[in-house]
């Protein structure tokens, strides 16, 4: 593979199997392949991912947990975006999980180590700057789609339909095996590589299992607050897995 104008971006969306796919982009690109991550305001970052790919043409793939812009539009250049949806409660009591024994001093990573996965969400909605328990994904979508200030809900299920790619982590393989046709339109030998990393849980387990599990944990009441939380996040799940053919019943 050759430095060409046409580049993979990955929106890792934390604890929706974006550590798998970052594995098969640097085991397709190498070196080619980069990480970065993007502070301040979100709206600058249009601006900084636009700066950076001009400043690094030979990249082929780039992917950020941060990253908070729509897809760049750089004359010449051909971007394919990059993203997974997960079921949200299922996504929170992993993200708790991994806070929980992550080395890092992180905000999240130290409340996960003090309190249960009840007080971390508590804490979390008291802030309600603080998208990462309040549905998470729509608000990245809408932000990927240009339109935060579109009610959130028709912003993000937009995304369903315009943007060329949508993996769903609970059909990872069926999502990777997209992926890679649409890559190869691109650069033809990507292969995607059915490689599960960085999972806190058993790739066995069944969702409804799993889903049964937290509300035994924390309680109809709580988990039905945690669902309120995240009601366009469930309804987005849902619709990907409708079209992914997945039964959440199973």
């Amino acid at each position: 593979m050759s430095p060409a104008n046409k580049l993979l971006l990955h929106y890792h969306f934390f604890k929706n199997a974006g550590t798998s796919v970052d594995s098969a982009l640097k085991r397709n690109f190498g070196a080619l392949w980069i990480n970065i991550e993007f502070q301040g305001p979100p709206v600058t970052h249009a601006e900084k991912i636009q700066a950076f790919i001009l400043e690094n043409p030979s990249l082929l793939a780039i992917s950020s947990h941060t990253l908070l812009s729509p897809v760049p539009v750089i004359a010449g250049l051909t971007v394919l975006p990059i993203l997974f949806i997960r079921h949200p409660v299922d996504r929170l009591k992993s993200a708790y999980e991994f806070e929980r024994v992550q080395p890092v001093e992180t905000f999240g990573a130290k409340l996960a180590k003090r309190v249960d996965f009840v007080g971390y969400l508590e804490a979390r909605w008291e802030n309600r700057h603080d998208r990462s328990s309040l549905n998470a994904q729509a608000y990245r979508l809408a932000r990927i789609m240009g339109q935060p200030d579109l009610e959130e809900r028709r912003a993000a299920f937009a995304a369903l339909d315009e943007l060329p790619f949508i993996g769903l982590v609970e059909a990872f393989d069926a999502s990777g095996e997209r992926l890679e046709r649409l890559a190869q339109q691109l650069y033809p030998s990507f292969r995607h590589h059915s490689v599960q990393a960085n999972a806190r849980r058993d790739p066995t387990s069944p969702l409804k299992q799993r889903l049964a599990g937290i509300r035994n944990d924390v309680g109809d009441e709580f988990y039905r607050r945690i669902e309120e939380h995240n009601d366009i996040d469930l309804d987005l799940h849902e619709e990907i897995c409708r079209r992914y053919g997945v039964n959440l019943d199973v």
